[in-house]
């Protein structure tokens, strides 16, 4: 077999964080500004639609997707969640509140069509 050369890693110490790194191009500790807490400054910015932050080199990419989500795929998607019981829950919080907005203050026919609109998940 042959022999091993013996490899000398080199290390660079950062004067913010004093911090021993590789040293080299691809290290981005030192491309980018160090806050001196070891970790990197990350640039963020607030999605109007989740209200999340999100990292500027992935703001594009979550854009994109988080806008082709609307309103009633959100919707479905929070109700995979709930079990059946809580799902009737939300159903009827969603439906009075369609009531209140749409103005249908005393509608007898979606009274009484309530229970075979929305199954009670007690009664199966």
């Amino acid at each position: 077999m042959g022999t091993k050369t013996p490899y000398c890693r080199k290390e660079k110490q950062c004067e913010i964080c004093e911090d021993w790194f590789k040293c080299g191009k691809s290290n981005s500790h030192f491309r980018k500004p160090c806050t001196g807490k070891g970790k990197m400054e990350v640039k963020t910015e607030k999605c109007r639609n989740c209200n999340r932050e999100i990292s500027k080199s992935n703001f594009k990419r979550h854009r994109k997707a988080c806008e082709k989500l609307n309103i009633k795929e959100k919707d479905t998607q929070i109700l995979r969640l709930y079990t059946p019981g809580t799902m009737y829950e939300y159903m009827k919080i969603m439906e009075i509140k369609r009531k209140q907005t749409k103005g249908w203050s005393n509608d007898t026919k979606f009274e009484s069509n309530l229970p075979t609109q929305i199954h009670n998940p007690e009664d199966w």
